[in-house]
Formats: structure tokens, C-alpha cells, sequence
């Protein structure tokens, strides 16, 4: 029996040979599934640099330009400060203390004259008392010599007008003379008071004295007006 060989199909598993004569089964060829091929994964895309990058890498024109240059304004911004503060400790702060200090002083000084401004017034206000109670007793004074010189006229006049009586023409001219004497120093102190009274008594006493050789008696009664009047006249001084 003729054995018939086949070229087995690629295609196809190993095959046994069947012998002649046999019904050669129909073998199913299996479908092949391609397998799609694997995904490659897509490479990411660069990061993206940004501002900063570009202005201060080393890697770029112009972050080596800016480098150095941030790098000595940073350098000239810290002597800068560094200056400030140390005009700030050496000038500023020492100027500053002066100026607490003068303050403090002026201070001190406003409160002196202050306390001596109240001083002053105290001082003024008890030397207006003084002065008004010096004034007030200088018055009394002023009245006082008034008074006693009015009463030294008024003492002669007595004793002229007496001397008169007794026909004592020696005692009464030198008793009118001091009464004369004595009514001049207080005649611009009457004045003060009634200018027309002063003149009144002057005019009375120089009547009597021109009497007291020719009429005795109308010189006496002259005087006794004289007196009269003079004794009001203390009442304005009292």
C-alpha cells in the first residue's frame, strides 16, 4: 500500500500520518487571535519652567545677569540698614535722650516758676496789706499830726485870750505868735478839707492880733471864735 506523504501545513499542530485507505479527518484549524500590540507609553511632556526660572537660573542669560546683581543690591540694601541703625544708635537715639532730658528740665523749670509765680502773688497780695495798713496808719498819722497842731493853736489861743484878761500884753503877743505858727503848718491840711474855712481862721487870728493893743476885749472875743472854729475843724480829723 502506497503511503502518501504530506507537507504538513505551517498553519496546522503536527499531524500523524493516516494510513492509506482511511478518511482523513478534517482537522479545524484554530483561529488565531492576534494579540494588538502593546501600548507604548507616551513619554511626558517637559515641565514647564516658569518666571523664576528664567530670571534667577543659573542655567539662563538672564539669571546669570540678575544673580549677581540681586545678590549686591542685597549687599547694598544690609549696609544701608546697617547704616540707618547705626545713625540710628549713635545720633538718633543720644539726641533723643537730650531731648527727654531738656523736656524733663523745661518741665521742672514751669513748675518752679509756676510755684514761684504763686509765691509772687502771695508775696503781692500781703505787701498790698502792708501797704494799705501802712497807708491806713500813715493817714492816722497825718491826722494825728493834724490834729495835735490844731491843737497847739487852739492851746495859744487860750492862753492869749487869758493873757488879754489880765491885761499881760507880753504873754498874749508871744502866745498869738505861736498860735500863728502852728495854724500855718496845719492851714494846707484845713485846705485840703474846706479851702474857705482855712482862710476863714488865718484871717480871724491876724484880726485878733491887730485888736490886741487898741481893743483888749473885741481880740478876745476874735479869739474865742478862732477857738470855736478850730474845734470843728479837729472833728474833720478824727
Amino acid at each position: 500500500m502506497n503511503e502518501k506523504l504530506e507537507t504538513p501545513n505551517p498553519e496546522q499542530g503536527n499531524i500523524e500520518e493516516q494510513p492509506a485507505g482511511m478518511e482523513q479527518p478534517v482537522v479545524k484549524s484554530e483561529s488565531v487571535v492576534e494579540t494588538p500590540p502593546e501600548s507604548v507609553p507616551e513619554m511626558s511632556a517637559a515641565p514647564r519652567k516658569g518666571a523664576l526660572y528664567v530670571l534667577f537660573s543659573p542655567e539662563t542669560r538672564m539669571g546669570r545677569f540678575l544673580r549677581p546683581l540681586v545678590r549686591w543690591l542685597a549687599i547694598i540694601v544690609g549696609l544701608f540698614a546697617l547704616g540707618f541703625l547705626t545713625a540710628y544708635l549713635l545720633l538718633y537715639r543720644p539726641e533723643y535722650a537730650s531731648r527727654l532730658d531738656a523736656q524733663k528740665q523745661i518741665a521742672t523749670l514751669q513748675q518752679e516758676l509756676k510755684e514761684t509765680k504763686s509765691e509772687l502773688t502771695k508775696t503781692a497780695a500781703d505787701l498790698k496789706a502792708v501797704q494799705e495798713r501802712y497807708d491806713a496808719t500813715k493817714t492816722e498819722a497825718e491826722k494825728l499830726a493834724v490834729r495835735v497842731q490844731i491843737a497847739a493853736v487852739i492851746q495859744n489861743a487860750l492862753e492869749a485870750q487869758n493873757a488879754l484878761a489880765n491885761r499881760e500884753q507880753g504873754i498874749a503877743r508871744q502866745a498869738v505868735t505861736s498860735a500863728k505858727a502852728a495854724l500855718e503848718k496845719v492851714q494846707p491840711a484845713i485846705r485840703g478839707k474846706n479851702p474857705a474855712l482855712a482862710d476863714d481862721l488865718m484871717t480871724r487870728l491876724q484880726l485878733a492880733i491887730s485888736e490886741m493893743e487898741r481893743d483888749p476885749k473885741t481880740a478876745q472875743k476874735d479869739l474865742r471864735i478862732l477857738v470855736d472854729s478850730l474845734q470843728k475843724v479837729d472833728e474833720l480829723f478824727k
